[in-house]
């Protein structure tokens, strides 16, 4: 799968999905950036703070999964988010075990 880790998260789970996985980080990326890399990407995981915008979605027809890695609230149009069919996954690092098998 094509991946984009949108925030630091584990630099142990970012090497391990890298094992199976195209990733490309681009941490506290502005939404300029993030639009100009997720045509390809399948799922992109965020934190509190990273703004994933209609624009950026919109961008990814690839797009399958957006994986909230902190718990909390998320800057996210969900309901947009829903119209495209996305499944949004709230994990802790722990929780990445999950993508990481």
């Amino acid at each position: 799968m094509n991946i984009l880790i949108a925030c630091p998260i584990s630099k142990r789970a970012v090497e391990k999905l890298k094992q199976k996985h195209d990733v490309i980080c681009a941490f506290n990326a502005s939404e300029e950036q993030l639009i100009s890399l997720v045509y390809d990407i399948e799922i992109i995981i965020f934190r509190n703070g990273i703004k994933i915008s209609p624009k950026v979605i919109a961008a990814a027809p690839k797009l399958k999964f957006l994986i909230g890695a902190s718990s909390g609230s998320y800057n996210l149009d969900i309901d947009y988010a829903k119209t495209r069919g996305l499944q949004l996954i709230h994990i802790t690092n722990p929780g990445l075990k999950f993508f990481l098998n």
